[in-house]
């Protein structure tokens, strides 16, 4: 499993579904999956609003996945779309969003923040 830190609350991930579910598992909060592919347009349009959404929600654990090097992971969550945020909270599956809207990122996120399972 590779690991890359950018800001505190988004990371880099290379690795196996259980090495992804384990990091998952030892989150208290909402995580959210970016899946994306590297030669997507609004996937990297993502990807440049990401440090400042994770700045916005430090209590949010953001995880980027590498389409091309995580084929297990796009397989298990049969993602066809991208970007594709997945949101967790421990193994709970929340909900699965395409694309890049930037507002409706946010309001996905403040409206699975609240959600309490564990």
């Amino acid at each position: 499993m590779t690991e890359e830190s950018h800001p505190d609350n988004i990371l880099v991930f290379n690795g196996t579904l259980d090495e992804l579910m384990l990091v998952v598992n030892s989150k208290e909060t909402l995580v959210v999956l970016d899946i994306f592919w590297v030669w997507c347009g609004p996937c990297r349009k993502l990807s440049e609003n990401l440090p400042q959404i994770a700045k916005e929600n430090p209590d949010v654990f953001f995880i980027k996945i590498d389409s091309d090097k995580n084929p297990q992971i796009v397989e298990k969550y049969e993602v066809q779309m991208f970007p594709t945020l997945i949101f967790m909270k421990k193994s709970n599956l929340l909900e699965i969003h395409i694309g890049s809207n930037i507002r409706d990122i946010k309001e996905k996120i403040q409206l699975h923040k609240g959600n309490n399972l564990t």
